[in-house]
C-alpha cells in the first residue's frame, strides 16, 4: 500500500486551490501545481478535453500525477476541475503500472470537497490498465518512447484519443528507471507547448501545429525502442518489469538505459547460424562494456547476462568463453562472469576445445593468458595423456604451456618418437626451472635409446646431480653403449663420480673410461675419498689396456701407501716401465710419471732406472723384503734390475 496526498483545483475567484491532504511549504512548488493544473485548451479528435499532466516537484518530495477535466457547468468559460495525486519520490518504485493510477482520479459532482481532504490509500491489484493502445502502432509508441527519453522537449502532434495518449503516456512511464522518471515531465492533450518558470515539459501532445510540433511518422525506430513499442502495445509487462529491476544500476543515465535495452535486444535476437550467434555475443559483450565501463557499474545485470542460461543460446559454454578470453575485459570482474567456476564445470572435451581455441587466438587477453598458463587448474595430466597419440602438436603446446602438467608425466610411458618430440619443451627457460623428474626422464631416454645432445645433459646434470649417478648406472651395464655427449658432461661432477664408485663393486670398460677422463688422480679430494673405491678399477685391467689407464693407476698410488695402493702400484708399473724400455713412451705421458720417479743426479736420462728406484723405495717403506720383489712383474730382466736396485 502506498499513501498518496491529494489536491483539487478549480475555479474560486480564479483558478485556484479548492481542497487538499496536504498543503506544501514551498509556495514555488504549490504555484507550480496550480498553474499546471490550469486549462490547456485542450480539445481532443472526438472533442475531448480530459487529460493528465506529470511532473516533478522542485522543492517538495513529491511526483504529481494529475488528471484534469473541462468543468462544462460553470458560466465562466474555459473553467477546469485538475485532481492531483503527490506520490513521494521514494515510492514511485512500488508502483508497477501507473496507468493504475487512472481509476483513483475523482471529478467533483457536488460541491462537498471533503473526500480530497485526506490522503489516498493506493493499493495496485491486478488491473489491465491500458486496454487502449493496441491500435495505436508499435513504431508510434517507439517514436513517442524516444522523444521521452530525449534530452530536449519534446512536442508531438496530437493523434489519439483522449483515453488512448493519456494510457500512453502513463504506460511510458512505466519503461523509465525513477531516477529518470523524476526528471521527467508530460502532457497528454494541450493546445500548444505548455511550460513552468521558463522550461517546458519533456513531453507533450499538442493540437496545435507549429514550428516545433514533430508529427509521428509511423517508422521503424532503433531496436531498443521498438523492443518498448512492442511491449507497450502488446499489453507485455515484463520489459518494464526487467527495467524497475536493475533500476538501481541505471540510476538517471539515459544513456545506461538505452545500453541496457540494446542489450536485452540482442539477447532476444534469432540467430540463422552459429557464425551470427558469434557475432550478437560479441555485440553483447561489447555493449555491456560501453554501457557500463566501470567494473562496479551494472555488476548485477552483467552477471544476469553472463549467466550460461544465456551462453546457451550463443553457442554454448566453450563460445562464450573462448570471446570473454579475447575481447577487452577491463569493465568486468571474473566474479561477475564466473571465469575461473565456468572453466572448471567444462568437461575435458569441452575445455580442451576451448584451450584449441584459445591456442590458435590472435590475441588473448589477461583472463585468455592466465588460462593458458594455468591450464592444470583446471585439467590434470591424466586427461590429456591420449592426445600424445592423438593430436601430438596439441599435446605439445599444452606441455609447454603448464610447467606443473610437465612434471605430472609418466615418462616411463613414452615411446621414443614421443620422446623426442616432446624435448624441445626445455626449449623454453621457464618450463626448465620449473620441471622436477629429470632423473626419470634421463632413465627413458636413456632405455629408449635417445640421442641426448650435449646441452641437454649439461642441463639435466645441472639441475639434479644424482642424474650422474643415475647416467653411471646404466653405463655400467654390458647391454648399454655409452654416449660420447653424456659421458663427457660428466667430467664436471668428479665429487658425483666418487661417491657412486665408492658403492660400486665392479664396473666396465665404459665407467673406466668415464673415470680416467674426469677424476684428477692426485687431487685432494682423491687422496680424501681413500684408496679401496678404486679396486673396481684395478679389477677391471689387464695389460691389453690402453697405457693411460696404468699411467692413471701408478699416480693414483701415490696417495696412500696401504696395501690397495701398493696393489694399484704394481699393477701399473709394470706396463709403464716396459713401454720405457722400448723408448715407446709417449712423452705427455713420461711427464706426468715423471714426477713420482726418483731423481737421479747422474743418471738422470735413465727413465726406467728412475722409475725402478721410486718403485723399490716405496717397496721398502712398506715393509716388503727383498725376496717379495723376486716376482714382482710377470717379467724376469724386469725383476733382476728391481734386485739390483734394492
Amino acid at each position: 500500500m502506498i499513501t498518496l496526498h491529494q489536491m483539487l483545483h478549480g475555479y474560486k475567484l480564479g483558478h485556484n486551490y479548492i481542497q487538499g491532504s496536504i498543503v506544501l511549504p514551498s509556495t514555488h512548488d504549490m504555484d507550480k501545481i496550480a498553474t499546471l493544473s490550469d486549462w490547456s485548451e485542450y480539445v481532443g479528435i472526438n472533442n475531448e478535453r480530459d487529460y493528465i499532466t506529470a511532473y516533478p516537484l522542485d522543492e517538495s518530495p513529491y511526483y504529481v500525477v494529475a488528471m484534469t477535466w473541462y468543468a462544462d457547468g460553470m458560466r465562466r468559460p474555459g473553467c477546469v476541475w485538475t485532481h492531483s495525486l503527490l506520490i513521494h519520490k521514494d515510492d514511485l518504485i512500488k508502483i508497477t503500472d501507473f496507468c493504475n493510477l487512472l481509476y483513483l482520479f475523482e471529478v467533483p459532482l457536488t460541491e462537498n470537497f471533503e473526500s480530497y481532504s485526506t490522503p489516498r490509500a493506493f493499493v495496485e491489484d491486478a488491473k489491465e490498465a491500458a486496454t487502449h493502445l493496441s491500435d495505436i502502432g508499435e513504431n508510434r509508441a517507439a517514436e513517442v518512447y524516444e522523444s521521452l527519453l530525449s534530452t530536449t522537449p519534446s512536442f508531438i502532434l496530437s493523434e489519439f484519443t483522449s483515453q488512448q495518449s493519456q494510457e500512453l503516456l502513463l504506460t511510458l512511464l512505466n519503461y523509465l528507471p525513477t531516477e529518470i522518471m523524476k526528471n521527467k515531465s508530460i502532457c497528454s492533450g494541450t493546445a500548444s507547448p505548455r511550460a513552468y518558470d521558463g522550461k517546458y515539459l519533456s513531453l507533450q501532445f499538442v493540437t496545435h501545429d507549429g514550428n516545433a510540433v514533430k508529427y509521428l511518422s509511423n517508422r521503424t525506430t532503433a531496436p531498443w525502442s521498438q523492443l518498448v513499442g512492442i511491449s507497450v502495445v502488446n499489453n507485455r509487462p515484463q520489459l518494464a518489469n526487467l527495467i524497475r529491476h536493475y533500476q538501481d544500476e541505471l540510476g538517471d543515465s539515459v544513456e545506461m538505459l538505452l545500453g541496457f535495452l540494446s542489450v536485452v535486444v540482442l539477447i532476444n535476437r534469432t540467430c540463422k547460424d552459429e557464425e551470427e550467434k558469434q557475432q550478437v555475443l560479441l555485440e553483447i559483450i561489447n555493449t555491456l562494456s560501453k554501457t557500463f565501463p566501470n567494473q562496479q557499474e551494472g555488476k548485477v545485470f552483467k552477471s544476469a547476462v553472463f549467466q550460461p542460461s544465456v551462453a546457451r543460446d550463443f553457442g554454448g559454454e566453450e563460445s562464450f568463453l573462448y570471446t570473454i578470453s579475447t575481447v577487452n575485459v577491463a569493465s568486468f570482474t571474473e566474479e561477475q562472469v564466473e571465469y575461473g567456476k565456468r572453466l572448471r564445470d567444462l568437461s575435458t572435451d569441452q575445455f580442451l576445445q576451448l584451450l584449441k581455441q584459445l591456442y590458435t587466438a590472435e590475441e588473448l587477453n589477461e583472463w585468455g593468458i592466465q588460462t593458458v598458463n594455468e591450464v592444470e587448474r583446471y585439467i590434470s595430466y591424466a586427461e590429456i595423456a591420449g592426445l600424445r597419440k592423438s593430436d601430438k602438436a596439441f599435446f605439445q603446446t599444452i606441455i609447454c604451456s603448464s610447467p606443473e602438467l610437465l612434471n605430472q608425466i609418466v615418462w616411463a610411458d613414452f615411446t621414443k618418437e614421443e620422446l623426442q618430440s616432446t624435448l624441445s619443451v626445455f626449449s623454453d627457460k621457464k618450463m626448465v626451472n620449473a620441471f622436477k623428474h629429470w632423473r626419470e626422464l634421463l632413465k627413458t631416454m636413456l632405455e629408449q635409446k635417445v640421442i641426448i645432445a650435449r646441452e641437454l645433459a649439461q642441463m639435466i646434470f645441472s639441475h639434479d646431480e644424482l642424474c650422474v649417478a643415475e647416467y653411471l648406472d646404466y653405463l655400467n651395464c654390458t647391454e648399454h653403449q655409452s654416449q660420447v655427449s653424456v659421458s663427457k658432461e660428466t667430467e664436471s661432477y668428479p665429487e658425483v663420480i666418487l661417491t657412486w664408485l665408492s658403492k660400486t663393486s665392479s664396473i666396465n670398460n665404459d665407467i673406466a673410461y668415464v673415470l680416467i677422463n674426469s677424476i684428477d688422480e692426485v687431487s685432494p679430494l682423491v687422496r680424501n675419498r681413500g684408496s679401496k673405491i678404486w679396486m673396481p678399477l684395478s679389477n677391471l685391467l689387464n695389460e691389453k689396456d690402453s697405457i693411460q689407464y696404468f699411467v692413471f693407476m701408478y699416480r693414483l698410488s701415490f696417495h696412500w701407501q696401504d696395501k690397495e695402493a701398493l696393489i694399484y702400484l704394481r699393477q701399473a708399473f709394470y706396463p709403464i716401465h716396459a713401454l720405457l724400455a722400448q723408448d715407446k713412451l709417449d712423452y705427455n705421458l713420461w711427464y706426468r710419471v715423471e714426477p713420482y720417479t726418483e731423481h737421479l743426479f747422474f743418471a738422470f736420462w735413465d727413465r726406467c732406472k728412475k722409475m725402478r728406484k721410486m718403485v723399490i723405495k716405496r717397496l721398502k717403506d712398506a715393509g716388503y723384503s727383498k725376496s717379495e720383489v723376486a716376482n714382482y712383474t710377470p717379467d724376469a730382466q724386469t725383476n733382476e734390475w728391481l734386485l739390483k736396485e734394492w
